[in-house]
Order: C-alpha cells, then structure tokens, then sequence
C-alpha cells in the first residue's frame, strides 16, 4: 500500500454515489484515495473530475478493450482542451472484438496515441502542472454495476513506475490497432526484462526502499 507523503494524507472510503467527483473529494498533494466503489461511475468519470481539480493535463490510459461511447468522450475532452495529450494502450484483443470501431477510434486518438500489448490493467496517470496523479483500480472505462476498487494518489513515484510500462510498450510495439500478432507478441515477451544491471541499481538506489520500481525508460 502507497505510504502517503504527508501524514494522514491516506483516504479510506466506501461509496455508493453514482457521482465520481463525489467519491473523489478534494485531491490533497502527495496524498491519495483507497477505496471500494458498487461501479456506479467509471473510469472516464474518475478521469473527469480529476482534471477538474488539477486542471487541464496530458492523460495515459490503460484498460482492456474500451467501448466506442468511451473514445468519444476522450475526443470530446481533447477538442476542449481538458486532455492535452493522450495515449492509450489496450489488449491485443481490441480490434477483433470490435472491429466496426477500429477507424473511428484511430481517427479520435491518432494512430500513434494507441498500443496493443498483452494487459488487463485498469491504470490512468495525469500529469497537469505539478501534479502527477495515478488512478489504478479494477473500473473499467465505462460504468459497470459491480463492487469495483479504486487507489488514487499524486506521488511522483508511482506516476513513474507506471510511466515506464507505457513508454516501453511506445518504444517497442508498433503503433495503432493494426500491429500484427507476431509484433505485439514479440513487445510483451520483452517488456520489462530488458533494463540492464546497472540502470536498475541506479533506480533502486535512487529511490531506496523502493526497490520493486525496476522498469525500463527515461528518469524523469
């Protein structure tokens, strides 16, 4: 569990609001949010009304194959200006699933916004100014009455544990929804194993007691 920066910082709640800003509360810095949620909002709504708070940012996102009405309301946040850039990676899966969306969410997010990989992680990261929230949970992009859990926080640790993830994949899978099997297959076999010796001595030494956080990709 995220020690949080400041202490009693750490939120734990329970919810049943449909309302995510509700849930949400007011984002304190380096703090966070742990809690269980009857998937009454979704991850996009999570998204939202984090960006009310720290105001307009660039926006990573992982899931495991989104539905059309979730990419139009990414568009719609890119058009505004409240999601300044965007990049998405989801399952493999995703374009045979719904292969009638495929161009429409090329078109929205842009070809080299999107990768496919192995994955089934439900991760959001934002940065907008000083900000660097994580949002990891189970909630999909789009609301699903179930018992979902959320785990939010502004630390600049975690927003670069995950970062990595997203930028190996960036560096070595092709981009958009049309990268062969074999290409994405051969992306997720060497993720994450690929950082040498030495960068992860580097990385666990500059961040000690933290020495789980060994991916690949650029200090930042």
């Amino acid at each position: 569990m995220l020690i949080p920066a400041v202490p009693g910082s750490l939120r734990l709640t329970t919810t049943t609001t449909g309302i995510a800003s509700a849930a949400l509360g007011t984002l304190v810095r380096g703090g966070g949010d742990v809690g269980v949620t009857k998937g009454r909002f979704s991850m996009i709504d999570l998204i939202e009304a984090t960006l009310d708070q720290t105001g307009p940012g660039e926006e990573w996102c992982t899931t495991w194959t989104p539905g059309i009405t979730d990419f139009e309301r990414i568009g719609r946040l890119l058009q505004a200006g409240t999601v300044t850039k965007f990049f998405l990676l989801v399952d493999r899966s995703t374009p045979g699933r719904q292969p009638q969306y495929v161009q429409r969410i090329l078109d929205i997010c842009g070809p080299d916004a999107i990768r496919m990989s192995r994955t089934h992680m439900k991760v959001s990261l934002i940065r907008a100014g000083d900000w660097r929230v994580s949002i990891r949970g189970s909630l999909n992009l789009n609301t699903s009455p179930r018992c979902e859990n959320i785990d939010i926080c502004d630390d600049a640790r975690v927003f670069d544990h995950f970062l990595r993830v997203f930028d190996e994949v960036s560096e070595t899978v092709p981009p958009g929804l049309h990268a062969s099997p074999g290409a994405v297959d051969a992306g997720f076999s060497g993720l994450m194993e690929a950082m040498s010796d030495d960068r992860r001595a580097a990385f666990t030494d500059k961040h000690a007691g933290l020495s789980s956080l060994k991916w690949k990709g650029s200090e930042r």
